[in-house]
């Protein structure tokens, strides 16, 4: 009984992806980049513009100035931006938040964050997008 069940097994399943023959051998060299390219990007996990910048900081290897007097929630428009460089990365974040007058720049090896004196904070709210 053993024997007519391991012969009617599903076939392995055609495996996709990135993967590669063990003994394939390109015919002409081709780049590998040691360092994927790094993007930058708002995520649903940031839950305000305080932490977009502080995680990008992290990722780029470059401090953080927060010198804006109020932290902004992160809203539609900043989940947008999407770049491979982090001054065109800044320039999208500070464009979705124009209206609060907040100001991103990449200053020296430093992410400065300065402004946001445009818009009050909405009543009941603490500025760090919590009731």
């Amino acid at each position: 009984m053993m024997f007519l069940t391991a012969c009617g097994t599903t076939p392995a399943p055609d495996f996709r992806g990135r993967w590669r023959e063990v003994n394939a051998i390109d015919a002409q060299p081709r780049p590998i980049p040691l360092r994927p390219q790094q993007r930058f990007v708002v995520l649903p996990s940031d839950r305000t513009l305080k932490d977009v910048v502080e995680r990008w900081g992290r990722e780029s290897r470059r401090g953080v100035a927060y010198r804006a007097p109020m932290n902004f929630s992160v809203h539609l428009a900043a989940t947008k931006v999407t770049a491979t460089d982090l001054d065109a990365a800044l320039q999208q974040l500070a464009s979705a938040y124009a209206a609060q007058a907040v100001e991103l720049s990449l200053q020296g090896n430093t992410i400065v964050v300065t402004g946001g004196m445009g818009a009050a904070a909405p009543a009941g709210g603490d500025g760090n997008g919590a009731p």
